[in-house]
């Protein structure tokens, strides 16, 4: 028997897999993984470098001081904080961003680092290390009237442990009051003058700029999103939400982050046109099931920590697993392996037993559906989710189910009036055809998902892919006809196949070949840039002959945006309010994400058209992008202050009336609706006639008036 034969290779295999998995802890010395890949992310997990601080207040002879001392681990270095570009990443300390102190210098260590020129990979390249214990110090503000005794200052030191490789390490810290660390007696107190990081320091974080430059920039302005006040819309019931929770359900089915997983149910309603009426319905009830379980868990994941619409994309891990199953998926329809869930891809047609649709098959295609929705938003959900999310828990709750009921209600009704799909062909021949063409689908499905991730996660990512198709190959070499042992031994070794290629591909791969190449060129890039820069204000610099001009030009620095040149700035409270109540420019603000499909139609087709970039112009509109792919904090509590849960959202802050913005939260806005609200903005009824109105309107689909 063909099973027999593979016995004895299996045991060997089996026996070998398992070594692999006995001898993870000595892999793990030779490279870290990342946290969490299975039971193989255990091992040496000692951290390389601790860190503890504290601070002094200040006194008759020196300034306040911040002391942070990193302890190393025996045979390990780390590099210093001035550690110049190109080489190993240099370490860094920084306070939290609500920090109650202003960091005024730059870190200076104690003691001087190690330094010797590199003749092996970073050849001529001054190498600058510490090795067993470092001090850095550096000169803090303690707000007047503060009582130095209460403070606890938090913040987290970054960089490198490196012995014959480099372990990255992250440790946070709390400093609290205390005696210092006593200076050495040739320590240059001025080496911590605060107008050491002014020009860098507002170079490279505007929002950081010193008091003492604050104080020579008057006209600075930070855009306070607790003053912005929104029309309120008018009182609803709960009826009316649960309408348009239930319509904007009903709209995602034909959003294009869905189309990929739809093939899959078409084919099961075919297959289901040969069973009883019971059957189908009960099939399409699990599968409903599966979509309103979802909707469900994003209700939770609401009312417990406010997770926004679609914002699971943002986590890395999420991608990478949404991945991995949609990959194997594909392999499966294109005949590589059989997921052994009866139906769930249209398994062995030789096998009646696997070729019928089960409800585990139906609820999990329920899953997965409603997982590659989230990153689309359609008309009606934004409001209703919204109101949701400010309502009792029982409302959120009744909103997001009435959400996945309403998505869910196509295949209900189908499997309450079967006749609906009479016009679907036969089951025969042409459904292996189709799963072919599906599992092509299900491929562009993963490239689409890849471009979700950072850069250097994707070599990684396809590495693991390759390892993937290795396990299903694996597994697909038991017949459906073996033993349970049997089945359960090859998914066991598929299993251990992909944790150690997770193992290679998350540690070695991503961490110490891409992630480092990207950093070096993220690293080069910016100390060209900033060099450039820095020769800029020199050659200025050289020009200044009174304090005046020093003051305006360090205005400009500070607040004066690096992409001024660009139609798109990088969008920032203090560009915003630089812009808006300081100089009394109107500002659209366009929230987006790589992840949000719905956000890119509407740049495409509406917003970055021809028509509305004209308008823009002419009403002298400065436009800014707000990238919320990586869910940053400052972005999303714009958000939440414009009244919105997620992107797409369009906000036009009026430089008259700069806290009164107008604000499209549906992404459902058209050409004339933004034309209207640019008008309206910037007090220029002309605007809207850049266009002809007729011709507008009939692009937005409106009929002519």
């Amino acid at each position: 028997m063909f099973s027999a034969s593979l016995t004895q290779p299996r045991r060997l295999t089996l026996a070998f897999c398992l070594l692999l998995g006995s001898v993870s802890t000595a892999a793990q010395a030779q490279f870290e993984f990342p946290k969490g890949i299975g039971a193989f992310s255990r091992g040496d997990s000692s951290p390389k470098v601790t860190v503890e601080a504290q601070f002094t207040p200040a006194e008759q002879d020196r300034p306040a001081l911040l002391f942070v001392t990193a302890d190393i681990a025996s045979s390990f270095h780390i590099s210093a904080v001035d550690q110049a570009a190109g080489g190993p990443l240099p370490t860094t300390i920084a306070l939290a961003p609500d920090s109650p102190v202003r960091l005024l210098s730059d870190w200076q260590s104690l003691k001087p680092p190690k330094s010797h020129i590199d003749q092996e990979i970073w050849t001529g390249l001054e190498l600058r290390e510490h090795f067993k214990q470092v001090t850095w110090v550096a000169r803090i503000e303690i707000a007047p009237g503060t009582d130095p005794a209460r403070l606890a200052l938090t913040g987290q030191v970054e960089g490198q442990a490196c012995a014959e490789v480099c372990i990255p390490f992250e440790q946070k810290f709390t400093a609290k009051l205390g005696k210092g660390v006593p200076l050495p007696a040739d320590f240059d107190m001025n080496s911590l003058a605060a107008t050491k990081v002014v020009v860098e320091k507002m170079l490279l974080n505007p929002n950081s700029a010193p008091p003492e430059i604050e104080s020579t920039v008057a006209e600075a302005h930070l855009y306070d999103l607790s003053q912005v006040s929104l029309v309120e819309a008018e009182e609803q019931s709960l009826a009316y939400f649960l309408l348009l929770a239930f319509l904007g359900g009903l709209i995602l089915n034909v959003m294009p982050c869905v189309l990929p997983v739809i093939g899959l149910k078409v084919m099961s309603f075919v297959q289901q046109a040969g069973q009883s009426r019971a059957h189908a319905w009960a099939l399409n009830c699990w599968y409903s099931a599966g979509i309103v379980a979802v909707f469900l868990v994003l209700a939770t994941l609401a009312v417990l920590f406010q997770m926004s619409w679609g914002t699971q994309f943002a986590s890395a891990g999420f991608n990478i697993s949404l991945i991995g199953i949609v990959f194997a998926m594909a392999l499966s329809l294109l005949g590589m392996w059989d997921i052994p869930i009866p139906g769930f891809v249209g398994s062995n047609t030789n096998i009646e037993l696997t070729e019928r649709e089960g409800p585990t098959a139906a609820f999990l295609k329920g899953v997965l559906t409603t997982l590659l929705a989230t990153p689309c938003i359609g008309p009606f959900m934004v409001p209703a989710l919204t109101w949701a999310l400010k309502q009792p828990t029982w409302m959120t709750y009744s909103v997001f189910t009435v959400l996945g009921i309403g998505m869910a209600s196509p295949y209900l009704l189908i499997g309450a009036f079967p006749g609906l799909i009479r016009f679907l062909p036969r089951p025969g021949a042409w459904m292996e055809t189709f799963k072919k063409i599906m599992g092509l689908i299900m491929l562009g499905t993963v490239v689409w998902l890849l471009t979700f991730i950072d850069s250097p996660l994707v070599v990684p990512t396809v590495a693991m892919l390759v390892v993937i198709v290795g396990a299903c190959w694996w597994i697909s070499q038991t017949p459906i006809t073996a033993l349970f042992s049997e089945k359960l031994q090859s998914w066991v070794i598929g299993g251990l196949i992909v944790a150690i290629g997770a193992m290679g591909s998350y540690g070695w791969l991503y961490k110490q070949v891409m992630l480092l190449r990207y950093e070096e060129k993220i690293a080069a890039y910016a100390e060209q840039k900033i060099g450039e820069q820095r020769m800029q204000i020199a050659r200025n610099l050289g020009g200044i002959e009174d304090e005046s001009m020093l003051r305006q030009m360090i205005a400009e620095l500070a607040f004066k945006p690096a992409d001024n040149d660009q139609p798109w700035q990088r969008f920032s409270l203090a560009k915003l309010g630089h812009l808006t109540l300081g100089e009394g420019h109107t500002v659209l603000v366009d929230f987006t994400a790589d992840w949000c499909t719905s956000c890119k139609a509407l740049e495409k087709f509406v917003l970055k058209t021809q028509v509305v970039e004209e308008a823009l112009t002419q009403a002298n509109v400065i436009t800014m992008e707000a990238d919320y792919t990586k869910k940053p904090e400052a972005i999303e509590q714009a958000i939440k202050a414009l009244g919105g849960i997620g992107v797409p959202l369009i906000a036009i802050f009026p430089g008259s009336d700069p806290y009164h913005p107008i604000v499209f939260s549906e992404g459902n806005y058209t050409k004339t609706d933004l034309l209207e609200a640019i008008a309206q903005a910037t007090g220029q009824g002309g605007v809207i006639e850049t266009a002809d109105k007729a011709s507008l309107r009939q692009a937005d689909g409106e009929p002519r008036r």
